[in-house]
């Protein structure tokens, strides 16, 4: 700034721009305009999630409130805790059953094509590795609980169901059975099913990510062909036995599934009437019995390749599951 009279000192008509320091202009600084921008965006979607968190807890206070002034505030709970507990059983359940699947698709050992040695580095052993992934097995295993949580009623009854006293005339059992048992059944069937397709998934991505990275060098045109060869050899028999076992539990619970259909015959709705008719007495329910039989050996078939690992054993378990599903 230019001195001048009659301003203290300071003449604040004439600028010296030259003295100026424009270095730091334009640059944000912390809490300035860009701050606030993230603060108000943050605060925007606080206030559209706020009623997606705030109306449920509202509604279950309010619940809360009028079972406890009727002196049934338990049995208000309950339902949330069998849902709790529902969900943590039906997670463990899952990750239980992915850490062996897990374990045994990093076993086999692969044979290596080092071409720079220092690279290559040590091996880790297939407990190692199925240590270090196991919190990616807990991300489809909340799922899978979620699932179950859902369940928390049909679950509750079938712990707490009573006999009826009165048998059905197809099949004997007592008519208790059919609201109790056979909707936990089912659904059973159906997350089974749901797990024995996610970790086939799983296992068989590992199988071909271990068979892609099995050969340590440069480029593939600079590798080994043969060395190439030999890993996915060496991966070829033990993916299809663990396959050819997961393909075994699929068509055992898809031959459970077909008993089940045959109780789901006593509510088919006939249009003259509700129940089971003279169609599916004498050839809906036959059908069914064959249809359990055939992929039941189609079942111990695919067992049986996990000792075998023949294509054409597996394949022609899964064909005749097809086959018998559309001519039967």
């Amino acid at each position: 700034m230019r001195n001048g009279p009659g301003d203290g000192g300071r003449d604040w008509g004439s600028i010296d721009w030259s003295n100026i320091d424009l270095s730091g202009f334009g640059r944000r600084r912390p809490g300035g305009p860009g701050g606030r921008g993230t603060l108000v965006g943050i605060l925007v979607a606080a206030l559209f999630l706020l009623p997606l968190v705030v109306a449920p807890l509202i509604s279950f206070l309010t619940d809360l409130l009028w079972f406890r002034s009727l002196g049934l505030e338990n049995v208000y709970l309950l339902r949330f805790t069998a849902s709790f507990w529902a969900f943590v059983a039906f997670l463990l359940a899952f990750f239980v059953f992915a850490i062996p699947n897990l374990y045994f698709a990093l076993r086999p050992p692969l044979p290596r094509l080092v071409v720079d040695v220092v690279a290559a580095g040590p091996r880790r052993s297939a407990l190692a590795t199925t240590l270090r992934l196991l919190p990616l097995l807990l991300v489809p295993s909340l799922f899978f609980g979620i699932a179950g949580a859902d369940q928390w009623d049909d679950l509750l009854r079938f712990m707490n169901g009573a006999p009826f006293g009165v048998s059905d005339p197809v099949f004997g059992r007592d008519v208790s059975f059919y609201f109790f048992t056979l909707p936990v059944l089912e659904f059973a069937r159906g997350w089974l099913i749901a797990a024995v397709l996610v970790a086939a998934a799983g296992v068989a991505l590992v199988y071909v990510v271990r068979g892609a990275i099995g050969v340590v060098s440069a480029p593939l045109s600079q590798a080994d062909l043969g060395a190439s060869a030999r890993t996915a050899l060496a991966l070829a028999r033990p993916a299809r036995a663990h396959l050819s076992i997961l393909g075994g539990l699929f068509l055992a619970l898809a031959a459970a599934g077909y008993v089940l259909d045959q109780y789901g015959l006593l509510f088919r709705d006939e249009g003259v009437l509700t129940g089971a008719g003279y169609t599916s007495l004498n050839a809906r329910l036959p059908a069914l019995t064959i249809l359990a039989v055939l992929v039941g050996v189609a079942a111990l078939a695919c067992f049986a390749n996990a000792f075998v690992r023949s294509l054409w054993l597996l394949g022609g378990a899964l064909g005749l599951w097809l086959v018998a599903t559309v001519v039967v």
